[in-house]
C-alpha cells in the first residue's frame, strides 16, 4: 500500500460522531497510513473516544473558513513532513461510504497516471470556466502537486470565506483550474457527460449501480425535492438506497440514523418515497407469524356502529380489540355486536367524556399499548361542522379504508412493518376533497408554535420549521410500532390535560399532538410512511392530477413569442416582460448573455 495521508474535515452541530463517520474513517484507514480529522467547531467527548479507538489524529479548530480553511489547517500541521507521503487525500464528512472498497478505485486511478484526481466533476462553474472542476469532497494529489511551489502559493494566499456558498465560489470552482492551467493533469473516477451537471445529486443510482462509485453523497437525501424534480422523476436517490440495501453493500441504517437526526422529516419521506400502495384482495407476503396486535377504536356515533364493526372485522382473529367510548349508552349496542360477530378478543371500555379519541388514546389506551408489537389507533368520524355532511363522512371512510380495508390488507400492513424494522408509523395519505382541497401547504394550521413548544417540553430534538410540513396523521388515526411513541405515551397524561367541549376547531392540544406524532417517531429513530389501498390510489392519482392542473391554469398565463409564435406558460406574477426575459436567457449562450447584461446595465437598465 502506498504511504498516504488523508485529511478528513468534520462538522456536526453538536460535535456528534455518528456511525457513518466512523465507518468512513475506517475505510480511509484501509488505504492511508495517516488520517487527520479536522473538526470545525469541535467534537463531543463520546466522539473523541470513538476517534481515539480509531487511532486517527484529531485537530479541533474554530468553525471558520468552511472546508478549504480546514484543509489548510491540516496541511500546515503536516509542515515539511508532507514530503514523506506518496499521496495526499482531501475529503470530508459529506458522504456515506465506502460503498465499494476505496482501494478498488485507487487501483484504477493509479493506472491513469495523472497529477491529481477526484471522484466526480462539475462541467461548468458560475463564472463560465469552460471545462470541469473536481468536486472537493474527495481529491487525491501526487507529490508533483503537493511538493510544488504552486501548491504552497495556493494555500499561502487562500482568500477568507464565511459561508459554504462563498467557499464554492472562491475555492472549489477555482481549485481545479488553478492547477490545470499550470500544467498539472487531472481526471475523475466517475466522469460526467452532457446529460448531467452533478452526478452525485442527479444520478446517484447511476454512480452506484453502473460506475461502482465508492461513496454516496449526503446531499442525495438532504436537498429540497424540487432540486431533484427539476432534472428527473425524483427516483434516483431511493433507487440507489434500495440497491445498496438489497446488495448489502453498506449498512443503510447508518444513513437513516444520520438523516433522522439532522434532516427535516418531510424531505426524508419525499426522497425515500415512503408511500405504501397495498392490495386489499390478496396477500403480498406472509412473513409476520405470531405477533401481538391490537386495535384501539373510539366510538361516539351510534349510527356509525355498523360501519365501524365492518372495519373491525378486518383485524386478524388473534388481535385484541379495544372499543372505547365516553357514552355509557353505547355499551349494550357495542357488546351486542361483539357477541353477534363472535369477536372473541373484543371488549368495551368506558372512558371520560373529555378529550375525545385523543384522550382515550393517551390516557386510557396507553396502559395497554406496551404489551403489543403493532397497534392501530382509529375512531369514527363525521366532522359535523362541515356541510354537506358527506364531506366529513368521506374523511372517515378515506382514513378507515387506508387502515382497515380488508383482512388481507391489514395483514399486508403488518408484513410491511415486519419487512422494515425502521418503519414506525403507517398513516393515511392527506385528503383532497371538499374543504380539504387546500390542506396541502396549510398542514400546520394554527398549531406550529404550540407544537414546537410541546416537542421541546417532551425533549424531542429533531429539525422542525414552519415552512416544512409535518408528515402527520390528520385525524390522528394510524398503525404504529409502540417503541416509536414511547416518549409521547409515557408523559403521564390526564383527562384534565384536554379541554372540555365545545372543542376548538384548531389550536387545541388534540391538534398539537396530532402534528407532533411524526416528530416523536423521528426522534426515536423510526420512519413514517403513507399507506393507501391500491384501488383507492387509482382515485387519488386522478384527484391529484386534476387539482394540479387546475392550480397550474390559475397560476400561469400563456405568452406568445412573436418571432416564433411559440407559446410558453409563465407564472402570473412574472408577466409578459419577465417571460420574455426567461425565454431569451434559456436560448442565449451564457457568455453572450453575460456580455449583453453588462451593456444593458451601462445603458441604465435595471434588473439582473
Amino acid at each position: 500500500m502506498k504511504n498516504r495521508a488523508a485529511i478528513y474535515v468534520f462538522w456536526e452541530q453538536h460535535g456528534i460522531v455518528r456511525d457513518y463517520v466512523r465507518v468512513y474513517l475506517e475505510g480511509l484507514k484501509n488505504i492511508a497510513s495517516k488520517v487527520i480529522v479536522v473538526a470545525n467547531g469541535g467534537v463531543n467527548e463520546e466522539g473523541k473516544e470513538i476517534l481515539r479507538k480509531l487511532k486517527v489524529e484529531l485537530l479541533e479548530r474554530e468553525n471558520i473558513g468552511v472546508d478549504f480553511w480546514a484543509y489548510k489547517a491540516a496541511i500546515d500541521s503536516l509542515g515539511q513532513s508532507i514530503d514523506q507521503f506518496d499521496e495526499v487525500i482531501l475529503t470530508n464528512c459529506s458522504s456515506y461510504g465506502p460503498i465499494y472498497p476505496f482501494d478498488e478505485m485507487f487501483s484504477i486511478m493509479e493506472k491513469r497516471q495523472v497529477d491529481f484526481w477526484g471522484i466526480t466533476e462539475w462541467p461548468l462553474n458560475a463564472n463560465g470556466y469552460e471545462g470541469t472542476w473536481i468536486l472537493s469532497y474527495f481529491i487525491v494529489f501526487t507529490p508533483k502537486v503537493f511538493l510544488s511551489n504552486d501548491w504552497d502559493n495556493y494555500w499561502a494566499n487562500l482568500p477568507e470565506v464565511f459561508s459554504r456558498e462563498e467557499c464554492i465560489e472562491k475555492h472549489e470552482t477555482k481549485f481545479t483550474a488553478y492547477f490545470a492551467n499550470r500544467g498539472y493533469t487531472y481526471d475523475v473516477y466517475c466522469p460526467n457527460n452532457r446529460d448531467y451537471i452533478d452526478l452525485t445529486i442527479e444520478a446517484p443510482d447511476k454512480l452506484i449501480m453502473e460506475m461502482r462509485c465508492p461513496i454516496l453523497k449526503r446531499k442525495a437525501f438532504c436537498t429540497e425535492y424540487i432540486r431533484f424534480l427539476s432534472y428527473h422523476r425524483g427516483h434516483a436517490s431511493k433507487k440507489a438506497f434500495d440497491y445498496i440495501k438489497e446488495k448489502q453493500l453498506y449498512n443503510t441504517d447508518y444513513i437513516l440514523d444520520d438523516l433522522l437526526a439532522t434532516q427535516h422529516y418531510a424531505d426524508i419521506k419525499n426522497l425515500l418515497h415512503l408511500n405504501y400502495i397495498l392490495p386489499s384482495n390478496q396477500l403480498t407476503t406472509e412473513v409476520w407469524g405470531k405477533k401481538r396486535i391490537a386495535i384501539f377504536f373510539h366510538v361516539f356515533y351510534e349510527d356509525l356502529l355498523d360501519i365501524n364493526f365492518h372495519y373491525l372485522q378486518s383485524m386478524p382473529e388473534s388481535a385484541d380489540i379495544y372499543i372505547t367510548s365516553s357514552r355509557a349508552d353505547l355499551r349494550v349496542p357495542v357488546e351486542t355486536r361483539i357477541k353477534n360477530l363472535e369477536l372473541k378478543n373484543a371488549r368495551f371500555e368506558l372512558v371520560e367524556a373529555r378529550g375525545r379519541a385523543d384522550s382515550a388514546f393517551l390516557v386510557h389506551d396507553s396502559q395497554y399499548i406496551d404489551n403489543y408489537d403493532y397497534v392501530c389507533i382509529a375512531h369514527d368520524k363525521k366532522s359535523s361542522f362541515l356541510r354537506p355532511g358527506c364531506i366529513g363522512l368521506d374523511f372517515g371512510f378515506h382514513v378507515l379504508d387506508s387502515l382497515l380495508k380488508s383482512k388481507e390488507y391489514v395483514r399486508n400492513i403488518i408484513a410491511e412493518f415486519e419487512k422494515n424494522p425502521r418503519l414506525g408509523i403507517l398513516e393515511p395519505v392527506n385528503l383532497l376533497h371538499g374543504n380539504y382541497m387546500t390542506l396541502a401547504g396549510q398542514e400546520w394550521g394554527a398549531n406550529y408554535d404550540k407544537t414546537v413548544s410541546f416537542l421541546r417540553k417532551a425533549k424531542v430534538n429533531v429539525p422542525i420549521a414552519a415552512e416544512v410540513p409535518p408528515i402527520a396523521p390528520m385525524g390522528a388515526m394510524f398503525w404504529f410500532r409502540p417503541e416509536c411513541l414511547k416518549k409521547l405515551l409515557h408523559m403521564e397524561w390526564e383527562y384534565e390535560d384536554f379541554p372540555e367541549e365545545p372543542m376548538p376547531l384548531d389550536g387545541a392540544i388534540i391538534h398539537i399532538v396530532e402534528r407532533a406524532i411524526p416528530f416523536f417517531a423521528q426522534d426515536a429513530g423510526y420512519l413514517v410512511g403513507w399507506v393507501i389501498p391500491s384501488e383507492d390510489a387509482e382515485v387519488y392519482i386522478t384527484d391529484l392530477y386534476y387539482l394540479y392542473r387546475k392550480n397550474n391554469i390559475l397560476q400561469h398565463q400563456p405568452v406568445v413569442i412573436p418571432s416564433t409564435n411559440e407559446i410558453i406558460y409563465v407564472p402570473q406574477a412574472i408577466g409578459v416582460r419577465g417571460a420574455l426575459k426567461i425565454y431569451l436567457k434559456k436560448k442565449t449562450p451564457v457568455s453572450l448573455w453575460n456580455f449583453a447584461k453588462k451593456i444593458y446595465y451601462k445603458l441604465g437598465g435595471k434588473g439582473s
